[in-house]
């Protein structure tokens, strides 16, 4: 139990020193920190902004770097969440009555993949109630798992909603409880959907809304754009 311990704390400062080291991730640490106290937003870990400016080796020995919240630890249930780390830089704020926190994340390649961990920018909602589903752009992604369920007899959660041409040509609306999730969709939400023709992915597990697009936040400008759309989101689809 020690050794597994020790593994994991490694594994998780690794992680953090990967995030705040090199110059790029200096700067993103930094854009982050700076963006969350400006707007008065509360760090999910707040040790963090004091140290942006340590050294590697004072980091690797500072114990309270051991034991950081992680953003996606109660949403790993969602889609791509099970598998990566967020940045350690995630910021909560409140959006119309809302409790959201905001936070870049890194999913893990495959164990024989080459290619790079794919990064995403990511809203969590606090929000009870809400039957699980997901709400994907149609991709080429997406037709091939759809393919592969098909090929592998996996039941088929797909939702289709006769009373939108619009959605069911965008969208791949997923769901374990079809009647639940249809009357999720009303035509006051199905107007704001087409309205905002969001680029990123909306998914539930009951306790969260999740809203994520497939590139990390990396200047204030991508924060204030996001931050925007989310406000939306809780305003218009909540």
């Amino acid at each position: 139990m020690l050794v597994f311990g020790l593994l994991m704390a490694f594994s998780i400062l690794s992680a953090v020193l990967r995030t705040l080291f090199g110059k790029a991730g200096q700067r993103q640490a930094r854009v982050a920190v700076e963006y969350a106290l400006k707007h008065g937003y509360q760090l999910l870990n707040p040790i963090l902004a004091q140290k942006l400016d340590a050294s590697l080796l004072e980091m690797a020995k500072d114990p309270s770097l051991h034991d950081l919240a992680r953003a996606n630890s109660d949403i790993t249930d969602i889609g791509r969440f099970g598998d990566g780390h967020d940045d350690w830089l995630a910021f909560r704020c409140d959006l119309t009555s809302k409790r959201v926190t905001i936070f870049n994340f890194s999913q893990a390649p495959s164990l024989h993949s080459d290619s790079a961990p794919m990064s995403y920018r990511v809203a969590k909602i606090e929000v009870d109630g809400l039957p699980r589903f997901s709400l994907e752009p149609r991709s080429v992604v997406t037709s091939v798992e759809t393919l592969t369920g098909k090929l592998l007899h996996q039941p088929d959660s797909t939702i289709e909603l006769a009373s939108s041409r619009f959605l069911r040509s965008r969208y791949w609306l997923r769901g374990s409880d079809r009647n639940a999730v249809a009357g999720l969709f009303t035509p006051q939400r199905m107007q704001f959907l087409e309205a905002e023709r969001l680029p990123g992915t909306l998914a539930s597990n009951g306790h969260y809304l999740v809203y994520y697009e497939s590139t990390a936040m990396r200047t204030e400008a991508d924060y204030d754009a996001f931050v925007a759309v989310v406000e939306r989101i809780a305003s218009r689809f909540l």
